[in-house]
């Protein structure tokens, strides 16, 4: 029995709830408890998101109508058992040590009887031995907390939505108890985004009720800015650096360039960042990838409608990359959930990585299940030879290269760029990639598919 119990509000906010779920799915210590409490949203999408959660054993209270949030928080406390309670907005994104982070602080500190992480602070964007400060009196965090189940207070019913935050640290710090910010192991917060479906009304009838008490108030700990965009690109998912940039070409395919998002969000090793490139100016296209609201992707639009198979968008990503490897791909691929994480295995000793490609819009018989087996991580080259041609990565010529068949060290490629813009420029460029390459290696699997 788990002595650690988390809980997600969602209020018409699905696409953050499911990244913050996700992030406590990935977590180092998997030893806690999570309840999810729906608080009437009408979003599209929503009852089956939190019946396909609550199948795999995380607790879902849904609430027809929207209630209090402090009376969800009292709820909360009084129908779990747990010594530690987490509260945690559903529009925060976590590093892999999360929950551990503040388990080894409340084991090292027995006076402390709340602690909460650094947030949107650039300076602590990279997950490094445990690290954390004692809060003195007039500091406190509301967006995410986890206190001991004897330090915290019922918030008083007249504390609607807003104060209830100030109104635990308050009572905590009267009770003798100490606070503690980790800084070792950051978090995102997109801030405001829970409070979209309240009012200013609301929040100045909180606050003169909250005075009344005659409680000390308190400022922010300081740390969140409401500007995640400017910390690095996947420290949200793993707590560590990405290791390859996915430069991915796009024109206007709409449901091909979710799909494969959806493809990258699902892979099993979250060292990775999207650069996508439109081709021209897009308003729907950057209103579907930035709705995803994940740090790691980075949206462009070409100033050019170059239309020379995307080796100029190509080329601007390669060129500004930043992470140890980079590899690019059309919108219209599939991805292997294994991809990364193939990819990242032992990659300090190699040059270039040459990838097995599906080729799907070369069918030898019809086949409609590739993206099955895609999704389901099947990587024998067999399964897929029978029905259409599969790229060797032993046969360096035209036509056995693709531009998604190869990653390559982005110090080594950066020496000559994407130079190549007519039909054959993946090869070409793929070319002078493997003449630089010290280190070669070979990648039998099939991840990915090209349609």
């Amino acid at each position: 029995m788990s002595n650690f119990h988390i809980l997600v509000v969602n209020i018409n906010t699905l696409s953050y709830t499911k990244d913050c779920i996700a992030d406590l799915m990935r977590q180092i210590d998997h030893d806690f408890e999570l309840t999810v409490v729906d608080n009437g949203s009408s979003e599209e999408g929503t009852h089956e998101y939190l019946s396909a959660i609550e199948a795999n054993g995380v607790h879902v209270k849904r609430h027809p109508a929207q209630v209090s949030l402090n009376g969800i928080w009292n709820d909360f406390y009084r129908e779990t058992t747990e010594p530690y309670l987490c509260y945690l907005n559903n529009d925060t994104r976590l590093s892999c040590n999360y929950v551990s982070s503040v388990k080894e602080v409340f084991a090292a500190e027995p006076g402390v009887g709340i602690v909460c992480h650094a947030t949107n602070n650039p300076k602590y964007a990279v997950v490094k031995e445990l690290e954390y400060v004692v809060l003195v009196k007039n500091m406190r965090q509301g967006w995410e907390y986890t206190i001991k189940r004897e330090a915290y207070s019922i918030i008083p019913p007249q504390l609607h939505t807003f104060a209830g935050d100030d109104y635990i640290y308050a009572k905590l710090y009267e009770k003798g108890w100490k606070g503690a910010m980790i800084l070792s192991s950051p978090v995102i917060h997109y801030l405001g985004m829970s409070q979209q479906s309240t009012s200013a009304q609301q929040f100045h009838h909180d606050v003169e009720e909250f005075n009344k008490l005659g409680l000390p108030t308190f400022e922010w700990s300081g740390y969140s800015l409401g500007r995640p965009h400017e910390l690095s690109h996947g420290m949200i998912k793993s707590g560590l650096m990405p290791i390859l940039t996915v430069n991915i070409v796009t024109y206007e395919r709409y449901d091909e360039i979710k799909t494969l998002i959806e493809m990258y969000k699902n892979q099993t090793d979250p060292r990775f960042c999207l650069d996508i490139w439109q081709d021209g100016k897009d308003d729907l296209k950057r209103k579907i990838v930035e709705g995803y609201h994940d740090p790691r992707i980075q949206y462009n639009e070409n100033p050019y409608r170059m239309n020379m198979y995307g080796h100029d968008m190509r080329n601007k990503s390669l060129m500004n990359c930043s992470t140890p490897l980079w590899c690019t791909t059309n919108d219209d691929n599939w991805v292997s959930p294994a991809f990364v994480e193939r990819i990242c295995e032992d990659y300090e000793q190699y040059d270039l990585l040459k990838v097995c490609v599906a080729m799907v819009n070369l069918p030898l018989h019809p086949y409609p299940f590739t993206e099955e087996l895609i999704r389901k991580g099947v990587t024998d080259p067999v399964r897929y030879s029978e029905y259409m041609k599969v790229l060797d990565p032993s046969i360096d010529v035209v036509g056995q290269v693709d531009a998604c068949s190869f990653v390559v060290r982005t110090s080594l490629a950066q020496q000559f760029g994407w130079p190549h813009m007519e039909f054959h420029g993946d090869f070409l460029t793929y070319e002078k990639f493997l003449a630089a390459a010290g280190n070669v290696k070979r990648i039998p699997e099939v991840l990915h598919a090209h349609r």
